[in-house]
């Protein structure tokens, strides 16, 4: 089967089978089981000619997969859940309270944010993440957790997470690769910026949960 037609595979619910050799196959092509899957199973990922499947009520994200498959971590693989974590990041500037908003290369205008790595909370991702595309420390507010979840034009399963930090303003030092522009900005302009409806709905959260 052409990698094309594998790849629309993705999140399909399939039966497994098992040849003589013990090997599993799911629509004729060989299959890798993870978690506790009975003779149905979902596509989860493709990996070469290779179908990862799991049970349908499960979730396993890009790193474990990649773990349970013993491959390197940055191995080239098509997942169907994505998980990624960021933050609505804040500063006082100029006498107002102003939210760093960023425009990445598909031209989704939103958080800092990226993919969950191997051995990573939420928390420690969108730290992690935050600093790499924007140089900027955050320390996460308690009390604020955010998530939606949404079907790519490619057929995966996206979850994004969204954690809340103030910061000491300073100047930006964006990841060029990453980032195609960025403002910072107050409340209003910044519910203008954002392009999904989701992220509006998170922001509103936030100033909420900021208070005056």
């Amino acid at each position: 089967m052409p990698e094309n037609e594998l790849l629309k595979k993705l999140g399909e619910v399939v039966k497994i089978n098992l040849d003589d050799s013990g090997n599993h196959s799911v629509l004729g092509n060989p299959a890798k089981i993870i978690g506790h899957t009975a003779s149905m199973g979902r596509i989860i990922a493709v990996y070469k000619d290779t179908f990862v499947v799991c049970g349908e009520n499960e979730i396993f994200y890009e790193p474990q997969i990649k773990e349970f498959l013993k491959i390197p971590q940055n191995e080239k693989i098509k997942c169907f859940y994505e998980k990624t974590c960021g933050a609505v990041i804040y500063t006082n500037h100029e006498g107002m309270r102003k939210y760093f908003i960023i425009k990445n290369e598909s031209g989704h205008i939103g958080f800092p944010k990226g993919h969950i790595e191997l051995g990573e909370n939420e928390e420690e991702t969108a730290k992690r993440e935050v600093y790499e595309e924007t140089g900027i420390e955050i320390s996460i507010k308690n009390g604020f957790r955010m998530e939606y979840t949404y079907k790519t034009f490619d057929n995966t399963c996206k979850k994004c997470v969204y954690f809340l930090s103030h910061y000491e303003y300073k100047p930006a030092k964006v990841q060029e690769s990453e980032i195609f522009q960025s403002w910072l900005v107050p409340f209003d302009e910044a519910v203008r910026l954002l392009n999904f409806e989701q992220d509006r709905e998170i922001l509103k959260e936030a100033e909420n949960f900021i208070g005056n």
